[in-house]
């Protein structure tokens, strides 16, 4: 079953905010997230289906790797 990924809430008014720079990604179910979730509103320059290769979830680390093809996607890391 395919359902709505995101619930903005009561008295939100969906055209009011886009959502931007998500990747999107189903780990039991890579094929599902080749289709673009349903979203209340616009996804701009929204990923679909990449495997994120995130560094060491199971550890809790939750950062991209340098080759993850997702890697411009979310919010990104301050330079130090």
């Amino acid at each position: 079953m395919y359902r709505e990924a995101v619930n903005t809430g009561a008295g939100t008014e969906p055209a009011s905010f886009t959502f931007a720079r998500n990747a999107w990604y189903c780990e039991d179910n890579p094929a599902a997230t080749q289709r673009r979730v349903r979203l209340p509103s616009p996804d701009a320059d929204g990923i679909y289906g990449q495997d994120p290769k995130l560094r060491d979830p199971a550890a809790g680390d939750f950062r991209k790797a340098e080759d993850s093809p997702v890697r411009t996607a979310g919010v990104r890391e301050k330079a130090k």
